[in-house]
């Protein structure tokens, strides 16, 4: 009893001691502690642009899901009753991999997404010019993204300044900053998870179709969707 160890307690009365503490059972995950000395100062900018309600500004998130390959994935799922699905145990990756650009508008909570092959500063740059035109040229676009090399070219830079859009990145070892990756999760759920898509075409359908189902619902899955509807076995 010193030493604070009781000799027996009840299952309940242990629910009722980790609940008073707030205590629950949880995965460990792994994080990056951020050392940037602008950290505050960015996150507080991202903050601004993304919580104004009252005439809000275009902002827009970009991020990178990937690399992607043509291979089974783990992953729940709707089957017939008493026939259990069953994911090929020998396979090879014989087709490269690809990468999905997404791009997430802040406030409309409305997902536009491309499919490529590399990722490198001219996919990127295409990808920018590309979900800009959406919107008119006078009009001012704040692009949240992270710090990774592609993205920062001086191409990409050059364009920014003359298309009239303000590129705002995120912190170091922070990219929980970036408002769309948070929904990658819910992209590889829906078009990904306990699939075995045959080609890149096929894989590229499931991507729209998981973009367009976000669309409709403008935000989050509900926790316990499921919609696998459309993946190849």
């Amino acid at each position: 009893m010193q030493r604070g160890i009781v000799p027996s307690i009840s299952p309940e009365r242990l629910r009722q001691i980790l609940h008073e503490e707030a205590v629950t059972f949880q995965a460990a995950k792994t994080w990056k502690e951020s050392h940037d000395p602008d950290f505050e100062a960015k996150r507080r900018r991202i903050e601004r642009l993304t919580r104004q309600r009252r005439n809000p500004p275009t902002v827009l998130a970009i991020d990178v899901m990937g690399p992607l390959e043509l291979r089974p994935y783990p992953g729940r799922g709707w089957f017939r009753a008493g026939h259990p699905r069953r994911r090929r145990a020998t396979y090879t990756c014989a087709h490269g991999t690809r990468n999905l650009f997404v791009c997430y508008n802040v406030h409309r909570k409305t997902f536009f997404g491309r499919m490529r092959v590399r990722k490198r500063g001219k996919e990127s740059l295409g990808f920018l010019k590309e979900i800009r035109r959406h919107y008119p040229p006078d009009r001012k676009v704040c692009i949240i993204q992270d710090n990774a090399d592609a993205l920062w070219v001086p191409a990409i830079r050059a364009w920014a300044k003359a298309s009239h859009t303000v590129l705002v990145p995120t912190a170091t070892n922070a990219s929980w900053m970036n408002p769309e990756e948070c929904h990658n999760g819910d992209l590889r759920k829906l078009a990904i998870a306990g699939s075995d898509w045959w080609s890149w075409r096929e894989l590229d359908a499931a991507l729209q179709g998981a973009l367009n189902y976000k669309n409709r619902h403008r935000g989050m899955l509900p926790r316990k969707v499921r919609v696998p509807l459309w993946r190849r076995h």
